[in-house]
């Protein structure tokens, strides 16, 4: 009913590349998180609590797809619950906590990752956003408990 189709014919030189692009896109978002975090644990303005606000909200991911293979929640409603989508959500909303300068470029980079999704054929819009719709809060929620701050208003 809701399944995702490929714009872009798999077998051309354009889904590769681009099939590489979304290949790429998390590890390139972990690399960003990590330099953040790494350089602001450094600069002494990103402590421990961040961290693991940090890692609950990646755990997070991990924990909704255990219980989806378990459940079958989104099969249940004919979707497919989006790890790479949600691992960038989380990972970007930890960006967007500690890098508030920096929003606008995490956003972009994340819904233009989206759109690669659906153009490639790998998951749908409703695929996506029911999969927002549970992690964005659980990662800002995750952020939030643990005290994770804006490194930027501490840094000089």
């Amino acid at each position: 009913m809701f399944k995702a189709t490929a714009i872009i014919t798999p077998d051309s030189n354009a889904f590769r590349a681009l099939d590489g692009v979304a290949d790429a896109t998390n590890f390139l978002l972990i690399a960003w998180l990590l330099g953040v975090l790494i350089i602001g644990t450094k600069n002494k303005t990103v402590g421990g609590k961040t961290w693991l606000g940090v890692l609950l909200a990646i755990a997070g991911v991990y924990l909704i797809k255990t219980l989806d293979s378990k459940l079958h929640l989104w099969e249940s409603l004919n979707l497919n619950y989006s790890t790479h989508t949600a691992l960038a959500a989380a990972i970007v909303v930890s960006l967007c906590v500690l890098q508030p300068s920096r929003r606008l470029l995490a956003v972009a980079i994340f819904a233009g990752y989206e759109v690669l999704q659906m153009l490639l054929g790998f998951h749908s819009l409703l695929d996506i956003i029911t999969t927002l719709i549970i992690i964005v809060p659980l990662a800002l929620a995750c952020l939030k408990l643990t005290s994770a701050k804006t490194i930027e208003s501490r840094m000089d």
